[in-house]
């Protein structure tokens, strides 16, 4: 599959948030904290994403202003290789998203006027395979961040070894976002938004 690149006005913007170390009275705690705490981002103003490959194709994602989130969550001693801020940043942010809140708020794109767009919560609760049962909501998420990797990077051993460790480790990570109750973002940059009801 050909690399879909991200124009540098359509890339997300993002704000490094402070590691805190200096909130530590010894030196150990403080250089435990430099080695293990991975800088989180904050996105700056709504991100819109369009899907341009895959079984989502047409769809087009938005990040609303304010989600906070850190990255590919790889150990510090593996980031030569996986990088938090390396070519897999942007299909991270959509899927830290999808792990936090269970959903990502979108819209069709081939039905959108830039501006008039009515944004609603896409993948919210339960959905459903083409044999009706229920589809993996985790491994959907995982899935999205596959395909947004192979799409805009093309490195085939990178995104298959992220899929095969979130597939492996990512779990807690999910339990913890169904566990964490956190406070629901709005997008700004859309017409409408449709809280009450899901797309898929």
């Amino acid at each position: 599959m050909g690399s879909d690149l991200i124009p540098p006005n359509k890339m997300p913007i993002l704000r490094p948030l402070p590691i805190e170390t200096k909130k530590f009275t010894s030196q150990f705690l403080r250089m435990k904290a430099w080695f293990t705490t991975r800088r989180r981002w904050e996105v700056v103003e709504d991100w819109h994403y369009e899907i341009t490959s895959g079984t989502n194709k047409g769809l087009t994602v938005v990040i609303p202003k304010g989600f906070v989130f850190n990255g590919v969550s790889s150990p510090r001693v593996f980031w030569w290789l996986f990088a938090p801020t390396g070519i897999m940043l942007i299909p991270s942010v959509v899927h830290d998203f999808g792990y936090t809140y269970d959903y990502v708020w979108g819209y069709s794109t081939v039905k959108s006027i830039q501006g008039q767009q009515t944004c609603s919560k896409m993948f919210n609760g339960s959905v459903r395979n083409d044999d009706g049962s229920n589809v993996d909501k985790r491994r959907l998420w995982d899935e999205l961040f596959f395909d947004m990797g192979d799409s805009l990077n093309g490195v085939w051993v990178a995104n298959h070894v992220s899929y095969r460790v979130l597939r492996l480790f990512g779990g807690w990570a999910w339990r913890a976002g169904r566990k964490r109750d956190s406070p629901e973002l709005l997008p700004t940059s859309c017409g409408r938004v449709i809280t009450n009801r899901a797309y898929v």
